[in-house]
């Protein structure tokens, strides 16, 4: 395993199922009331987000994981575009999100409200239908 080189694709779906989970305590501490800013959230999503989508571009451009010799083994050099591809996409997307969090925040505050205003109207972010039924 060690003749291999870099292999961090456990890291980044470790990083990636850290993202998923948070999202989810994220969409539950922004319901409270009385909660004082969601900064600290932005943050570590752009951070999070940021590791993802330079890990998944590295392993997407260079290729890291080698063929292994064996015969009849279609593994690993397919596994940079299978690891690599969703993981700089996911991770773009989560560091976008928390950039735009970012803004909605220092805009909501400019705008006279509070940071507790977000989500506007009240409206609660997991009363979005996950699947459509039928």
């Amino acid at each position: 395993m060690l003749e291999q080189g870099i292999t961090y694709n456990t890291t980044m779906a470790m990083v990636a199922g850290a993202i998923m989970l948070l999202a989810l305590v994220f969409l539950r501490v922004v319901q409270q009331p009385g909660r004082k800013t969601i900064d600290g959230w932005a943050w570590m999503f752009a951070a999070l987000g940021l590791f993802l989508a330079v890990t998944g571009t590295h392993m997407t451009l260079t290729w890291p994981l080698k063929q292994i010799p064996v015969p009849g083994v279609p593994c690993c050099a397919v596994d940079n575009l299978t690891f690599g591809e969703p993981a700089m996409f996911f991770g773009f997307l989560v560091f976008f999100g928390a950039i735009a969090l970012l803004r909605a925040e220092r805009t909501a505050v400019d705008a006279g409200g509070s940071s507790s205003s977000w989500p506007p109207s009240g409206r609660s972010c997991t009363r979005v239908p996950l699947a459509a039924s039928g």
